[in-house]
């Protein structure tokens, strides 16, 4: 058992030769508008599409893209819920508070289990005043 789990392990260590197999997350575009450049600075063009900034990136040595985005955008982003808390979670205190606390212990002492003394315990949890 120990083999078979230390070659798995090992198998994900193997050196990749081509660039294109490197596995890694696609980032959402949050740039409104790509500046095509040399490396000195001078811009050749501009253009709303992340995918042509990415060709012109990886086909043409010597090169960068400048990112703009619209000051509106980013007045709101600053200004707003940063980071942003995706839909159906909640912040929560890095330590339980005691009605934390009580509320799940009260849930599992009633036999409901820790699924319902976890939903009771968020649910006690202090709320996150919106600005």
């Amino acid at each position: 058992m120990w083999n078979a789990c230390r070659a798995a392990m090992l198998q994900g260590s193997q050196p990749v030769s081509d660039r294109d197999e490197l596995p890694y997350a696609q980032v959402k575009a949050a740039a409104d508008l790509y500046a095509l450049c040399w490396q000195s600075g001078e811009v050749v063009t501009y253009t709303p599409d992340p995918e042509k900034a990415t060709i012109w990136l990886n086909n043409y040595s010597g090169t960068c893209v400048q990112e703009y985005v619209k000051l509106e955008r980013l007045q709101e982003t600053l200004s707003g819920n940063s980071p942003v808390i995706p839909d159906d979670w909640v912040m929560v205190p890095k330590e339980p508070t005691q009605a934390m606390i009580k509320a799940w212990l009260s849930e599992v002492a009633n036999w409901r289990g820790h699924v319902a003394g976890y939903k009771a315990a968020l649910a006690a949890a202090p709320q996150h005043e919106v600005k």
